[in-house]
């Protein structure tokens, strides 16, 4: 969720791989759409029990979500 929301992780100085994060742009309820959309069309796990929940609890803060760069991801800073 943090990743749609955000965009991807990138530390101070490094570019992002490639997405904007959404935060602002996507109601509740769409994120939770577009995220129950993504999980049962690219996963084969189940789909998340109680995603409005979740979606609540973190977007405003009483949840904590870890974000964890994606494999091969390179997050050397920049020098330009």
């Amino acid at each position: 969720m943090r990743l749609t929301d955000d965009g991807p992780y990138c530390p101070e100085g490094v570019r992002s791989p490639s997405m904007p994060g959404f935060a602002g742009a996507l109601t509740q309820k769409q994120l939770v759409d577009l995220l129950t959309f993504v999980r049962s069309r690219f996963s084969d796990k189940p789909a998340w029990k109680q995603i409005e929940k979740g979606v609540r609890e973190t977007l405003s803060g009483q949840r904590s979500v870890m974000v964890h760069p994606s494999p091969g991801t390179d997050l050397t800073p920049v020098s330009e």
